[in-house]
């Protein structure tokens, strides 16, 4: 009987040992990997030294930049872009900085002027782009007063059918040849109004007067205020000779 219970007892549960699981506990998480070590900027670069979180050049000279900071300390030094941050209040200090940036950058450029040259050429470039402003207005405004002339202008006479107007015929040929006809010279009106040449020629033949041969040969004297000498017929002062007279031809 005891066998009988010790042998459902020993069926029905089962040895502690058989049960038991094989697997490994878990390990736990490996530690998170250290933080980067900051990368230095140009200017501790430069100087071989460590760079902190507390490095004032970072901001201005980064890692990737190492020309920059290459030329400002060429032209300034080290000492020199210090003191200028030092002595810039705190809202000039990045546009001191800026400036020291862009004056060494100008100097790479322009060896010879640097950031003056660099002035100078832009003035040049302003100075000329203004004179050809200058000259465009002047284009622009004598095209506009010539189109203002044009416009006061009387308009052309224009039909309705849209083409000018015809000019007016020339006059006949008749009253072309009048018009252009020149004088008529003396002879032919003399002709016209019947006059004999001969009868005319005539008539208007007259005989020289008679000179005194005393008159002739007068003095200075004798002669008269304006240089002439008296004529032949006047022997005293108020006193005149009628006995000359002018003969004419008969016809």
């Amino acid at each position: 009987m005891g066998d009988e219970e010790a042998g459902p007892s020993s069926s029905g549960h089962s040895s502690p040992t058989s049960n038991t699981s094989t697997t490994p506990p878990p390990q736990p998480p490996p530690p998170p990997p250290p933080p980067p070590h900051p990368q230095a900027c140009a200017a501790c670069k430069h100087q071989r030294r460590r760079c902190t979180p507390e490095c004032r050049l970072a901001r201005y000279f980064p890692a990737n930049q190492p020309a920059r900071f290459r030329n400002a300390h060429r032209l300034f030094g080290i000492k020199n872009i210090l003191r200028v941050m030092a002595s810039a209040s705190e809202e000039l200090r990045d546009d001191a900085m800026k400036s020291v940036v862009y004056e060494s950058d100008a100097w790479v450029i322009d060896p010879l002027g640097g950031a003056a040259g660099i002035v100078k050429g832009l003035s040049q470039e302003l100075a000329r782009l203004k004179a050809e402003l200058d000259a465009v207005k002047g284009l622009i405004e004598l095209h506009r007063r010539a189109a203002a002339q044009q416009q006061q202008q009387p308009p052309v006479a224009v039909a309705s059918n849209g083409g000018f107007l015809p000019s007016p015929p020339p006059p006949p040929q008749g009253q072309q040849q009048l018009l252009f006809l020149p004088p008529p010279p003396p002879t032919m009106m003399l002709q016209d109004g019947h006059c004999d040449d001969e009868t005319v020629e005539d008539d208007y033949l007259v005989d020289p007067p008679a000179v005194d041969a005393a008159a002739a040969t007068s003095t200075a004297p004798e002669r008269h205020g304006d240089g002439h000498a008296p004529p032949a017929n006047v022997k005293e002062e108020g006193n005149v000779d009628h006995t000359s007279s002018i003969s004419f031809r008969d016809r």
